[in-house]
């Protein structure tokens, strides 16, 4: 269940998997779920080449949700 209070992010900050499922209030494999379903949309880190989430993309799916 997602968290019932908006996330409290910062504008233009990049979260891993980790932290967003916990802005969000979920367990990282059901925001993987989301990932996978086409519900939230990550970006790839062009450094390390793993999938960042935008604050701006976290607020928006949390928006959808309620």
């Amino acid at each position: 269940m997602i968290r019932s209070t908006p996330p409290q992010v910062e504008q233009g900050a990049l979260y891993n998997s980790t932290q967003a499922a916990g802005l969000l209030g979920v367990h990282r494999n059901h925001l993987l779920r989301y990932v996978k379903t086409g519900k939230i949309h990550p970006r790839l880190d062009k450094v390390t080449g793993r999938k960042v989430f935008e604050a701006a993309e976290l607020t928006r799916f949390w928006n959808s949700r309620i």
